[in-house]
Protein backbone atom coordinates (compact mmCIF):
# COMPACT_ATOMS: atom_id res chain seq x y z
CA UNK A 1 0.00 0.00 0.00
CA UNK A 2 1.26 3.47 -0.82
CA UNK A 3 2.88 5.12 2.25
CA UNK A 4 0.71 8.28 2.00
CA UNK A 5 -2.48 6.19 1.87
CA UNK A 6 -1.25 4.20 4.90
CA UNK A 7 -0.65 7.42 6.82
CA UNK A 8 -4.13 8.67 5.90
CA UNK A 9 -5.73 5.44 7.10
CA UNK A 10 -3.72 5.60 10.33
CA UNK A 11 -4.87 9.21 10.86
CA UNK A 12 -8.49 8.22 10.29
CA UNK A 13 -8.26 5.29 12.71
CA UNK A 14 -6.57 7.38 15.41
CA UNK A 15 -9.09 10.17 15.03
CA UNK A 16 -12.13 7.93 15.14
CA UNK A 17 -10.71 6.17 18.19
CA UNK A 18 -10.23 9.53 19.91
CA UNK A 19 -13.73 10.64 18.97
CA UNK A 20 -15.46 7.49 20.20
CA UNK A 21 -13.38 7.21 23.37
CA UNK A 22 -14.55 10.63 24.54
CA UNK A 23 -18.27 10.11 23.85
CA UNK A 24 -19.42 8.87 27.26
CA UNK A 25 -23.17 9.48 26.92
CA UNK A 26 -24.45 6.60 24.78
CA UNK A 27 -27.56 8.59 23.81
CA UNK A 28 -25.47 11.35 22.24
CA UNK A 29 -24.05 10.88 18.77
CA UNK A 30 -20.43 11.83 18.27
CA UNK A 31 -19.89 13.07 14.74
CA UNK A 32 -16.46 13.27 13.19
CA UNK A 33 -15.33 14.93 9.97
CA UNK A 34 -12.31 13.22 8.42
CA UNK A 35 -10.45 15.21 5.75
CA UNK A 36 -7.71 13.90 3.48
CA UNK A 37 -4.71 15.63 2.02
CA UNK A 38 -3.60 16.45 -1.46
CA UNK A 39 -2.91 20.10 -2.22
CA UNK A 40 -5.94 21.54 -3.98
CA UNK A 41 -8.16 18.84 -2.47
CA UNK A 42 -8.45 21.27 0.45
CA UNK A 43 -10.49 23.66 -1.68
CA UNK A 44 -12.59 20.78 -3.00
CA UNK A 45 -13.27 19.57 0.56
CA UNK A 46 -14.30 23.10 1.58
CA UNK A 47 -16.80 23.08 -1.28
CA UNK A 48 -18.23 19.75 -0.15
CA UNK A 49 -18.60 21.02 3.44
CA UNK A 50 -20.28 24.16 2.12
CA UNK A 51 -22.68 22.11 -0.01
CA UNK A 52 -23.58 19.72 2.80
CA UNK A 53 -24.34 22.53 5.23
CA UNK A 54 -26.23 24.70 2.74
CA UNK A 55 -28.20 22.08 0.78
CA UNK A 56 -28.63 19.50 3.53
CA UNK A 57 -29.91 19.79 7.08
CA UNK A 58 -27.15 21.79 8.80
CA UNK A 59 -27.93 20.07 12.12
CA UNK A 60 -26.74 16.80 10.59
CA UNK A 61 -23.29 18.34 10.20
CA UNK A 62 -22.58 19.62 13.69
CA UNK A 63 -19.32 17.69 13.87
CA UNK A 64 -17.84 17.23 17.34
CA UNK A 65 -14.46 16.09 16.08
CA UNK A 66 -12.36 17.20 13.10
CA UNK A 67 -9.33 15.46 11.75
CA UNK A 68 -7.14 15.92 8.73
CA UNK A 69 -3.81 15.39 7.14
CA UNK A 70 -1.99 17.79 4.79
CA UNK A 71 -4.64 19.99 3.14
CA UNK A 72 -7.18 18.35 5.46
CA UNK A 73 -5.17 19.73 8.39
CA UNK A 74 -5.52 23.23 6.97
CA UNK A 75 -9.28 22.73 6.74
CA UNK A 76 -9.35 21.38 10.27
CA UNK A 77 -7.62 24.53 11.53
CA UNK A 78 -10.20 26.59 9.62
CA UNK A 79 -13.08 24.76 11.31
CA UNK A 80 -12.08 24.19 14.95
CA UNK A 81 -12.44 27.86 15.90
CA UNK A 82 -16.22 27.60 15.43
CA UNK A 83 -18.78 26.12 17.84
CA UNK A 84 -20.37 22.90 16.48
CA UNK A 85 -23.70 24.73 16.08
CA UNK A 86 -21.99 27.28 13.81
CA UNK A 87 -21.35 24.77 11.03
CA UNK A 88 -22.90 26.94 8.30
CA UNK A 89 -20.76 29.93 9.29
CA UNK A 90 -17.70 27.68 9.53
CA UNK A 91 -18.36 26.28 6.04
CA UNK A 92 -18.69 29.79 4.64
CA UNK A 93 -15.44 30.84 6.34
CA UNK A 94 -13.63 27.81 4.94
CA UNK A 95 -14.96 28.40 1.44
CA UNK A 96 -13.95 32.07 1.53
CA UNK A 97 -10.54 31.14 2.92
CA UNK A 98 -9.78 28.95 -0.10
CA UNK A 99 -11.34 31.39 -2.57
CA UNK A 100 -9.03 34.15 -1.38
CA UNK A 101 -5.72 32.27 -1.09
CA UNK A 102 -3.08 32.82 -3.77
CA UNK A 103 0.11 30.89 -4.57
CA UNK A 104 2.12 33.79 -3.14
CA UNK A 105 0.36 33.19 0.19
CA UNK A 106 1.71 29.64 0.30
CA UNK A 107 5.18 29.54 -1.25
CA UNK A 108 7.87 31.53 -3.02
CA UNK A 109 11.07 30.78 -4.89
CA UNK A 110 14.12 30.73 -2.64
CA UNK A 111 15.94 34.07 -2.64
CA UNK A 112 18.72 34.08 -5.20
CA UNK A 113 17.41 31.01 -7.03
CA UNK A 114 15.47 32.69 -9.82
CA UNK A 115 13.31 30.60 -12.09
CA UNK A 116 16.32 28.93 -13.68
CA UNK A 117 17.55 27.87 -10.23
CA UNK A 118 14.51 25.79 -9.29
CA UNK A 119 16.28 22.44 -9.75
CA UNK A 120 19.29 23.78 -7.84
CA UNK A 121 16.94 24.83 -5.02
CA UNK A 122 15.57 21.31 -4.82
CA UNK A 123 19.09 20.02 -4.30
CA UNK A 124 20.41 22.69 -1.94
CA UNK A 125 17.44 23.57 0.31
CA UNK A 126 15.14 21.61 2.61
CA UNK A 127 12.45 21.90 -0.07
CA UNK A 128 12.22 23.08 -3.66
CA UNK A 129 10.37 26.24 -2.63
CA UNK A 130 10.28 28.45 0.46
CA UNK A 131 7.05 27.68 2.32
CA UNK A 132 7.46 30.35 5.01
CA UNK A 133 4.55 32.35 3.49
CA UNK A 134 2.26 29.39 4.30
CA UNK A 135 3.16 29.63 7.98
CA UNK A 136 2.42 33.36 7.95
CA UNK A 137 -0.89 32.75 6.14
CA UNK A 138 -1.99 30.02 8.56
CA UNK A 139 -0.99 32.15 11.56
CA UNK A 140 -3.11 34.97 10.14
CA UNK A 141 -6.08 32.60 9.87
CA UNK A 142 -5.87 31.98 13.62
CA UNK A 143 -6.31 35.72 14.26
CA UNK A 144 -9.96 35.19 13.25
CA UNK A 145 -10.57 32.94 16.30
CA UNK A 146 -10.32 33.08 20.08
CA UNK A 147 -9.52 29.41 20.62
CA UNK A 148 -10.43 25.83 19.84
CA UNK A 149 -14.17 25.14 20.01
CA UNK A 150 -14.18 21.50 18.85
CA UNK A 151 -11.93 18.51 19.33
CA UNK A 152 -9.41 17.97 16.58
CA UNK A 153 -6.58 15.73 15.50
CA UNK A 154 -4.16 16.57 12.73
CA UNK A 155 -1.19 14.51 11.67
CA UNK A 156 2.08 14.88 9.85
CA UNK A 157 5.26 13.00 9.12
CA UNK A 158 8.29 14.30 11.03
CA UNK A 159 10.78 15.37 8.35
CA UNK A 160 13.76 14.54 10.57
CA UNK A 161 12.71 11.08 11.75
CA UNK A 162 9.98 9.92 9.36
CA UNK A 163 7.78 9.22 12.40
CA UNK A 164 4.03 9.81 12.25
CA UNK A 165 3.08 12.63 14.67
CA UNK A 166 -0.43 13.52 15.84
CA UNK A 167 -1.41 16.91 17.21
CA UNK A 168 -4.67 17.51 19.08
CA UNK A 169 -6.27 19.83 21.62
CA UNK A 170 -4.54 17.95 24.48
CA UNK A 171 -0.95 18.34 23.26
CA UNK A 172 -0.98 21.45 21.04
CA UNK A 173 -1.60 25.03 22.09
CA UNK A 174 -4.00 27.00 19.91
CA UNK A 175 -1.30 29.44 18.80
CA UNK A 176 0.94 26.52 17.73
CA UNK A 177 -1.58 25.04 15.29
CA UNK A 178 0.10 26.50 12.18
Amino acid sequence: MHKTKSLQLLAIAASLQAATATATDSSKKCRALVLSGGGTNGAWEAGIVWGLTHYGNAEDYTWDMHTGISAGSINTIGLVGWEPEQTVEAAEYLSNMWASVDNDDVYKVWVGSGESGFVRSCLTHISCVDTSPALEWLTGKLDDFTGVKRRFSVSAGDVSTGEFVTFDQTNTAFEDLP
